[in-house]
């Protein structure tokens, strides 16, 4: 016999939930910015020229936080770079793409719409590359940017597919002392290492003659970033 539950108990546990759902994501916003300004301040700090490119630009919080720590700590001022599709996740490739969290079109927002919130949260000399990874980056040639390198990179592109891209895009331009963060680097699936996670570990061994990644800051829940090192620096 199925029991009844009163009205009020299911508003309490409703609220219930969704304070603690308000409480981790504020949690989450506060270490993700807060590692943010670190790692504009150590670039700084540490002389490390070069640009702020991020994959996946959500409804541009991490993006406008990277542009107010620009803005503080950077002299002269890094430009800013945004990829992403703008329609959403694509289709999962393989179960290395698998999370019940990416579902595709999830989390589409248009480009029109994140240059409105550019504009409402401050955010200043930026340029955005819309398309999916394994379109969009090939297209683009070594020298598209203009200062010529990469000070941080913040892949918040979840899968395991886009994440491949994205690496391959940056493995070129690594630079010792430039930052590489993964915001969801702690999320995979239950049947085995997947999502951004896999993909490093991948890019990691296969770039290990020529570089090593030093474990930097891990953030948030899920959040981890190393900083480059260039085996053949003297």
């Amino acid at each position: 016999m199925k029991q009844h539950v009163p009205y009020r108990v299911k508003v309490i546990a409703r609220n219930i939930l969704d304070r603690a759902r308000y409480e981790d994501s504020a949690i989450t916003r506060h270490e993700t910015a807060t590692f943010l300004k670190k790692a504009f301040a150590a670039v700084q700090f540490n002389g490390i020229e070069g640009d702020y490119v991020e994959f996946g630009t959500g409804e541009c919080f991490s993006f406008s936080v990277a542009s107010r720590a620009n803005a503080r700590s950077s002299r002269p001022q890094r430009k800013l770079w945004g990829f992403d599709s703008f329609e959403g996740l694509p289709e999962e490739e393989s179960e290395r793409d698998a999370h019940r969290a990416w579902v595709k079109g999830e989390m589409a927002i248009g480009i029109e719409r994140f240059h409105r919130l550019c504009k409402r949260k401050g955010v200043r000399n930026y340029e955005l590359v819309p398309g999916f990874y394994d379109v969009s980056l090939p297209k683009l040639g070594a020298d598209f940017l203009p200062r010529g390198k990469i000070a941080i990179a913040y892949v918040d592109c979840d899968l395991y597919s886009s994440t491949k891209c994205v690496l391959e895009f940056l493995r070129p331009r690594l630079q010792g002392g430039m930052i590489l963060a993964f915001d969801d680097f702690f999320n995979f699936n239950h049947t085995g290492i997947s999502g951004e996670k896999r993909a490093f570990s991948e890019f990691a061994s296969i770039t290990s003659e020529n570089f090593s990644f030093q474990p930097y800051i891990q953030y948030a829940y899920a959040g981890m970033s190393y900083i480059v090192e260039d085996l053949h620096t003297d």
